[in-house]
């Protein structure tokens, strides 16, 4: 039973890291596509190309975003889950007494694994809401962009 324990924590402890690498991976694509869409702004020839692309990749990023809010939601309720099964645990079937205080402190311990996975799934959900009022900013900017280039060609 132990050894089942312990592989599931090493599998645990796998998953938490590729995620943790895949959102990082993600992070680095996101800074790189919103870099390389400012720096195709400057080119008054491709903004409305640019235009198109921040109204696509937006999309993509809004849709990623809810994607992220339904597995936060699982992760919640299995976390809930999980904390009812461990309150009956330490108050019915542990050999340890606990009054309020040590039983949630036991509680919190032993759901530390999947509170930090709701945490990592948290902060992308936080960075990819961030990417997408980037991606808004972008959009009101190339509006003024155009309008600051018609009034540039006004004055010549």
């Amino acid at each position: 039973m132990e050894e089942i324990n312990k592989n599931q924590e090493n599998s645990s402890e796998k998953d938490k890291e590729s995620i943790t690498a895949r959102f990082d991976r993600e992070r680095r694509e996101w800074q790189e596509k919103i870099a390389g869409l400012t720096q195709r702004m400057y080119d008054m020839g491709q903004v409305s190309d640019v235009l198109v692309d921040v109204l696509s990749q937006r999309q993509v990023a809004l849709e990623y975003t809810h994607t992220l809010m339904q597995l936060i939601t699982g992760i919640n309720a299995k976390l809930k889950k999980l904390k009812k099964e461990r309150f009956i645990y330490y108050t019915q079937e542990s050999d340890y007494r606990l009054d309020k205080e040590p039983r949630n402190m036991f509680i919190d311990v032993d759901l530390e694994k999947h509170v930090k996975t709701l945490e990592t799934f948290s902060t992308h959900l936080s960075y990819m809401r961030g990417t997408v009022d980037s991606l808004d900013h972008m959009y009101y900017g190339i509006k003024w962009r155009i309008e600051l280039e018609q009034y540039r060609r006004k004055q010549h």
